[in-house]
């Protein structure tokens, strides 16, 4: 017979990761909706509103920003094309989108170490994440 502490541990468990899932999803939709109006603002000139705050999860206050992984993964996520055309321009996209500047010191090792799990795939510069890619989000292969 199970334990009546240990089947409420379980249970709990069972909720968060739901409303995390809830959460994240949220936070993809906020993504992209945060995406569109930043361009939107740059392409009427109005800059004011298009330099977002550091990401943070929403829904989690005093939660520290997104870790670089997280960043990569959301802005390669949600780019209107799969493949960019260099780490430079998906670095550069995440200071624009998301106001962390990733020193390339540190960038580097991110995305060697990213490809080697399978979270990212090169082909020559272009950087794509692999899940779009394998899911066919893109009639486009590697060139």
């Amino acid at each position: 017979m199970s334990d009546p502490s240990l089947a409420t541990v379980r249970a709990r468990r069972v909720e968060l990761a739901k409303l995390r899932a809830a959460i994240d999803d949220e936070d993809k939709e906020l993504e992209v909706a945060e995406r569109a109006l930043t361009r939107l603002a740059a392409s009427k000139g109005d800059l004011s509103h298009s330099q977002p705050e550091p990401a943070r999860l929403p829904g989690l206050p005093g939660r520290p920003p997104a870790t670089h992984k997280e960043l990569v993964t959301a802005v390669l996520r949600v780019s209107p094309e799969p493949w960019l055309s260099s780490p430079a321009e998906l670095r550069a996209e995440i200071e624009r989108t998301h106001g962390v500047n990733i020193k390339p010191t540190s960038f580097q090792p991110l995305i060697s170490d990213l490809k080697k799990k399978g979270v990212v795939v090169r082909d020559r510069q272009r950087i794509a994440l692999a899940e779009r890619i394998r899911q066919g989000q893109t009639a486009e292969a590697p060139r």
